[in-house]
């Protein structure tokens, strides 16, 4: 009985209710927190991330929204992780590609936001970075902009806008105009998983082990490098191997998309052979989306050799 008042009492969270939070959030971050990580460093990072869950939590207490609804915990299957693994794998070659071709174009801004970052998370032990950087943000990140925000999105019924709408607030979260595109990426990635599987364990492995990977990348590169030794030429190849590399990233996403699916009872012959057209079709498209990205890494590669010799790149 109590389990069904309470149930009535809890509310459909708005879209304006989870805009205005995450206004509210941009606002504490930039008047509160930054001046918190100038002050403590990585450990005020970590108090960041806390005020992120507290921001989280406290208006879902105040908007009477069903907690089960905002923020679903359920124990993962083990195709399902392999499943987001295989996105997460897809969506990071695809944010290196675009990180790529944003440091030809500006290659100032790249390097400056890269060494920053990583004299930031290297200025405390490796343990700790890793906590404050890969285990919070996938906890406390998650239930904010997977939990909280996205919930409130619920009476948008096409789940692309969706997903689209989430890319673009995490893009704008971390304040960044370099890292927008790359960030948006992921948490298009990030919510997708999330509205797939109705499961926030799910984004949560997502996001540690993306932050994860960069925390220990910050750690063990020897060096730190500048716009001073890269050249156009250097990101040319790059970008045009990540091409060619990049031919793979539809084919992980779609192998992944399908692990995390509920596999369905199909009982009907006709349901199963418009299921299997409605596959092959996907196969197609993805196969067609990398082909392209093999035409243009070639044509790239091309470019590259014509402007700038392979040889004047390797003597760099």
């Amino acid at each position: 009985m109590l389990s069904k008042i309470n149930s009535k009492q809890c509310k459909q969270l708005k879209p304006y209710q989870g805009i205005g939070v995450f206004i509210l959030v941009i606002m504490v971050t930039i008047f509160v927190a930054a001046p918190i990580q100038m002050v403590f460093g990585m450990y005020g990072v970590a108090i960041t991330e806390i005020i992120l869950l507290l921001l989280a939590i406290i208006p879902a207490i105040l908007f009477k929204a069903n907690f089960k609804e905002v923020f679903p915990i359920k124990k993962p299957l083990l195709r399902e992780i392999f499943g987001v693994l295989l996105i997460w794998a897809g969506s990071y070659v695809a944010v290196l590609l675009v990180t790529l071709i944003i440091g030809y174009f500006f290659p100032q801004g790249l390097t400056d936001v890269s060494s920053g970052l990583q004299n930031v998370f290297t200025s405390v032990p490796m343990w700790v970075a890793f906590i404050i950087i890969a285990v919070m943000p996938a906890i406390c990140e998650e239930a904010l902009h997977r939990g909280l925000i996205l919930s409130s999105l619920g009476s948008v019924n096409n789940k692309w806008l969706r997903v689209l709408y989430m890319g673009i607030i995490f893009g704008i979260f971390h304040l960044d105009p370099v890292r927008f595109l790359p960030t948006a990426i992921l948490g298009m990635a990030l919510s997708y998983v999330m509205i797939e599987t109705r499961n926030i364990i799910l984004p949560v492995i997502f996001h540690f082990v993306n932050n994860g990977l960069a925390t220990l990348i910050s750690f063990t590169s020897k060096s730190q490098t500048t716009a001073a030794n890269i050249n156009s030429g250097m990101m040319l190849y790059a970008i045009s191997t990540y091409f060619i590399i990049g031919a793979v990233v539809p084919f992980l996403l779609l192998f992944g998309s399908k692990l995390i699916h509920k596999k369905q009872a199909r009982n009907e012959v006709e349901d199963d052979a418009i299921t299997q057209k409605k596959e092959k079709k996907i196969m197609i498209i993805a196969g067609i989306c990398s082909g392209l990205m093999v035409v243009l890494g070639i044509v790239v590669m091309v470019y590259a050799i014509s402007t700038v010799p392979i040889t004047d790149v390797i003597k760099h």
